[in-house]
């Protein structure tokens, strides 16, 4: 019958799932501009964008709740590539986050390129040979060509240490996203790893994938938020060509004097390495894992890469116009007469004040004590990208409800990369490794409920170092990623050589 056919009812499940998000979303950021315009404290409107946003992920990810292992490890192989391709760029980009110093220098740029070039692979390469297999995990495919005993538990606990420094990542950059709102850090780590077992538990791979959706709309719509603001207000924000090009030729020689005494190049090996981890990376495998066939398995990668250029485009203006108003409002100060904000930002090591966290006025007195006029240079202040992540709404203007889903946006990218990488350890040791050994139970409902443990111990776990070990994400990411290079990636390459 018509109106029973499979493909109609998986547009009619999508439309709901977006009308629901949409609906949601117009009315939480309706209420919070109200509340800013009627002059709630500020505190008050900056915590309801993340509260509101992160309940909304929460709910959307539990809507595919199963017991069904089709759903639980590969969401039905029904997601389509739109909003595979919107998962994978909202997890690529929770990634590329961490690496962002705002430094001139070559580092950077070719993390960018290795990341631009993991996802061509991903799309290429790696996620339609995984949906091809029709195998759950990356860790199944390659068990299938290499089947030994040894091999398979070595391989497991590769992917599985791989998978938990992904998500530590993802946890500790959304710890630091609540602690801008003021939230201990241990109350935070606590509520990230609530919000993770949210996300990953119910529905599995379904869950994550449209929760990581999510996070990548709200992640464009704040940054596109200060081009909508600029163009209600005549303005045109600094971009090559399509904007205002002297200003960002400004704010290029701003990052510059910043970037005095970097003196990193770029270097191809860097690309190469990014490249192939990403590639082989098994959280990042999900979203074509859960494409309908191999094609749509290809466009998720493709597309993905396109969201992420628009994406990283509207965040290098708004981040533009932020440099320039940092700029104008530092240079030719006193180090004891900056916003308070500042000297918080300080503290945490989100920027450095004469070379120092300075977390008052009287520390940056006396570490800038040196300055022959006592009034700051333009490289006497060096904030990073995480700063401007934080800060951008506040210095163009834009208020206490713009700065709250700037931070909503960081919490929620972190918190869905952070369940991704959890999800994959608690299936690679509960679905790759356990159930496939001598004497355990090849049920479903056994495999699932040892992978829901293995995700509760693991999202206890990772809370717990993020809360009390001084870790920077990029490490966490960084270590991923050579996991997944040196010992991953030539597997998969193996596998697919007829003479390995």
């Amino acid at each position: 019958m018509p109106g029973s056919s499979p493909n109609r009812d998986l547009r009619a499940r999508v439309a709901g799932r977006a009308g629901f998000f949409l609906a949601a979303f117009l009315a939480l950021l309706g209420a919070v501009l109200l509340l800013d315009r009627i002059g709630v404290a500020e505190v008050v409107v900056a915590a309801v964008a993340p509260a509101f946003v992160l309940l909304t992920v929460a709910v959307i990810a539990f809507l595919p709740r199963s017991t069904n292992a089709l759903r639980f490890y590969a969401a039905d192989r029904l997601v389509p590539s739109t909003y595979g391709g919107l998962a994978l760029a909202g997890l690529a980009l929770g990634l590329l986050k961490p690496f962002a110093p705002l430094r001139a220098d070559g580092v950077f740029a070719s993390i960018a390129l290795g990341f631009a070039l993991g996802l061509v692979g991903l799309a290429l390469f790696s996620g339609p040979i995984v949906r091809r297999a029709g195998a759950f995990t990356l860790t199944e495919l390659l068990t299938a060509r290499f089947a030994a005993p040894a091999f398979r538990i070595a391989l497991a606990l590769v992917v599985a240490a791989a998978c938990f420094a992904l998500a530590l990542g993802g946890l500790i950059g959304a710890i630091r996203a609540l602690t801008a709102l003021g939230i201990s850090p241990d109350l935070a780590a606590g509520l990230a790893a609530f919000g993770v077992v949210l996300v990953a538990a119910p529905g599995g791979a379904a869950g994550v994938a449209w929760a990581s959706a999510v996070a990548m709309a709200v992640l464009a719509f704040s940054f596109a938020a200060p081009g909508v603001a600029g163009l209600a207000r005549g303005a045109v924000l600094p971009f090559p060509v399509l904007g205002d090009a002297q200003a960002w030729a400004r704010a290029g020689d701003i990052v510059a004097d910043w970037s005095v005494g970097a003196g990193v190049g770029g270097d191809m090996t860097l690309v190469v390495a990014v490249a192939c981890g990403l590639m082989a990376l098994a959280p990042l495998a999900g979203p074509a894992i859960a494409a309908p066939n191999v094609r749509h398995a290809r466009r998720v990668g493709l597309k993905a890469l396109a969201i992420g250029a628009v994406t990283l485009a509207l965040a290098a203006s708004a981040f533009a116009a932020a440099i320039l108003t940092f700029d104008a409002r530092i240079v030719g100060a006193r180090p004891d007469a900056l916003p308070d904000r500042v000297y918080a930002a300080s503290a945490i090591g989100q920027l450095d004040i004469c070379d120092a966290r300075a977390g008052g006025p009287g520390a940056a007195r006396a570490a800038c004590a040196a300055l022959p006029d006592g009034r700051l240079r333009r490289a006497d202040v060096r904030p990073t990208a995480t700063y401007f992540f934080s800060a951008y709404a506040d210095l163009l203007g834009l208020g206490a409800a713009v700065r709250g889903l700037a931070i909503a946006a960081a919490a929620v990218i972190g918190l869905t990369l952070a369940a991704a990488g959890f999800l994959g350890v608690a299936t690679t040791c509960g679905h790759d490794l356990l159930f496939r050994l001598p004497g355990f139970s090849s049920l479903p409902s056994v495999r699932q409920a040892l992978t829901r443990a293995f995700l509760l111990a693991a999202a206890a776990g990772g809370a717990l170092l993020a809360a009390r070990a001084r870790l920077e994400p990029s490490w966490a990411v960084g270590v991923a990623l050579l996991i997944a290079c040196g010992l991953v990636w030539p597997l998969l390459a193996l596998a697919l050589w007829p003479r390995a």
